[in-house]
């Protein structure tokens, strides 16, 4: 099975992209030729028209069929033509004999000049040149008439007679780009190496949708940055500037300052004990910042304990810092589930090598590991943006009626509930799944799996319940896209590296659990080699009480063997001699 069809799978199985209901395709090089043909075709059979210029006609429009098609009726087909330059060739006729060129004013045959349907005709040197140029400059999509003022467009069929093969290429793909680029459902893949593909979306959606290209890339479609549901583009943008405008700041303040719980200002320590003083004269402590009396020692404040949270009890009369400390909260939690990002390449690795060895030592279907893992990264993902939108929706300062005040509040509890809902078994997920091999056991197993679908749920309930029942009403004037789960190489057990790098990480990692099974086996056989000795130790200090208890002195070898027997509690009945044999040997040694 090859990619393409692992990725038409993959799509149908998604339950936000079904099979019938797509919202966006993915289309190669050769797909959007082909579907460009298909709707230029379709265009010109509804209009009568040649397919050269329907082309023309669909850039001026930016390839949105509908509208031409409108305007076409509504308005006529001499209004369209005039609009796109495009001029009929019933209107023109050929010329013959002897030509000048206007452009460069040499004299030459008329086979030698081209005439456009406007009427004006040059030199083919000079429409080499014009458009050689237009083409080296990225202005090739509508070349002009060369004549001044008219805005008749260079029909595509003559272009091949007036240049070479490589420009002609450029070209036909500048055209295939204006394709693209121009029309409002299709844009390019961001991959960087571009990876060649273009995503279409279908209408009504609205272009909130998140792309999933076959390259593995997961973009927005409205601003092809990362995927960001569930917040807007606008959201993004604005978080992006705020981050610009205010992290140096807040992390600083945020690592180095404290409020002052009467007046407000930021505290910064400077050293000394925990006992800080203000300026404006009250005594805090630098841990929980909360306010004290003056008594205190090096070891703590009189009157005062901060060992448990009990939570933010004053509140800053400093508007500003205020609004700081709320970007803060916004923040570092945005913070926390963004940094996975750097951690993905590495916990993937890890992932496989895990996997590949509880392959080898379990029944467990494996696949299941790396499918929760790409869940725990959507989690993450879904969670981080979840509190931009929570930054820009929730602005406590933004004016608002009673209503609104009120619609918002409730938006905002809803929002958080089941934010936290989904923050809360994204952390059990990634607590199992850094476990080490060995903890790995059936229940732990069946808690992964259980807890993989749990959050994929509560992904598309955060999403659907913000899109749905707080977006939905249409009063905020913007969407946000659908979630689906981002299941890039979940198909396959795949990995940029060669697969001989692979191989080698799990020997490696074969390697490091036997070394490590071998140092447990070692430091197990030298506890009891330890203890062995101990009870050797024991048993001698037993044997020189026992020689004590009878003066010290012992006339018979019997009497020696007996007394030290009895120190070992050796009856004379038992089966094992094991302790026959030391009594004999330790009383050769006193001998």
């Amino acid at each position: 099975m090859d990619s393409d069809d692992e990725y038409e799978l993959l799509m149908e199985a998604d339950s936000d992209v079904k099979v019938d209901d797509r919202e966006f395709i993915i289309l190669s090089r050769s797909d959007l030729l082909q579907t460009q043909k298909e709707e230029i075709g379709k265009v010109a059979e509804l209009l009568g028209v040649e397919d050269a210029y329907i082309r023309i006609l669909l850039m001026h429009f930016d390839w949105d069929s509908e509208k031409l098609l409108t305007i076409f009726f509504d308005r006529g087909k001499e209004a369209v033509y005039k609009s796109a330059g495009v001029r009929d060739p019933e209107e023109t006729s050929l010329q013959t004999g002897e030509c000048t060129c206007p452009i460069c004013y040499d004299d030459g045959d008329a086979s030698t000049f081209t005439k456009l349907n406007c009427g004006h005709q040059f030199c083919n040197e000079c429409w080499t040149r014009h458009v050689s140029l237009k083409i080296n400059e990225g202005q090739s999509r509508r070349i002009h008439c060369m004549s001044p003022k008219c805005n008749v467009v260079l029909d595509e069929t003559l272009v091949p007679k007036f240049i070479d093969k490589q420009s002609h290429a450029r070209y036909v793909n500048s055209l295939l780009d204006s394709y693209v680029e121009d029309n409002a459902y299709l844009t390019w893949c961001p991959s960087v190496p571009h990876c060649g593909n273009a995503a279409k979306i279908f209408s009504g959606t609205g272009g909130t949708v998140q792309i999933r290209c076959k390259c593995g890339n997961f973009f927005c479609f409205g601003c092809g940055e990362e995927a960001h549901t569930p917040c807007s583009c606008k959201q993004k943008k604005t978080w992006n500037q705020k981050l610009a405008d205010d992290s140096e700041n807040c992390n600083y303040l945020h690592a180095n300052t404290k409020d002052c719980p009467k007046c407000g200002k930021a505290i910064e320590k400077d050293g000394g004990c925990n006992l800080v003083t203000c300026t404006c004269g009250q005594h805090m402590c630098w841990l929980c910042g909360a306010p004290t009396g003056q008594a205190h020692t090096w070891e703590k404040i009189e009157g005062h304990s901060c060992g448990k949270w009990k939570g933010e009890t004053t509140t800053s009369p400093d508007k500003s810092r205020s609004a700081l400390a709320r970007f803060v909260h916004y923040y570092d939690r945005w913070k926390a589930n963004d940094d996975t990002k750097k951690l993905k390449e590495k916990m993937v690795e890890d992932m496989m090598v895990k996997a590949e060895i509880l392959k080898e030592e379990s029944a467990f279907d494996v696949q299941w590991l790396h499918r929760a893992l790409y869940q725990l990264f959507e989690c993450r993902r879904i969670l981080a943006y979840s509190y931009v939108f929570g930054f820009c929706m929730f602005d406590e300062e933004r004016e608002m009626s009673a209503a609104e005040q009120k619609r918002n509040l409730l938006h905002k509890n809803l929002f958080e509930d089941f934010q936290e809902q989904l923050a809360v078994t994204t952390e059990k997920l990634s607590k199992y799944l850094e476990m080490t091999i060995a903890d790995t056991t059936p229940h732990v197993f069946q808690e992964i799996i259980n807890l993989t679908i749990l959050n994929d749920r509560r992904c598309k309930a955060l999403v659907d319940t913000i899109k749905n029942d707080i977006l939905g009403e249409g009063a905020y004037g913007f969407g946000v896209a659908s979630y689906q789960l981002n299941t890039e190489g979940s198909s396959t057990w795949t990995t940029s590296h060669s697969t001989h790098y692979f191989e080698a990480m799990v020997q490696a990692k074969k390697r490091q659990m036997e070394k490590e099974k071998e140092e447990a086996r070692q430091e197990r056989e030298k506890q009891r080699a330890k203890k062995a000795k101990e009870d050797q130790n024991e048993v001698e200090d037993a044997i020189r009480r026992s020689l004590m208890d009878v003066g010290g002195k012992v006339d018979h070898d019997a009497d020696m063997e007996r007394a030290i027997m009895e120190s070992l509690g050796y009856g004379g009945n038992q089966d094992d001699d094991e302790d026959m044999q030391k009594a004999l040997l330790m009383s050769q040694q006193y001998k």
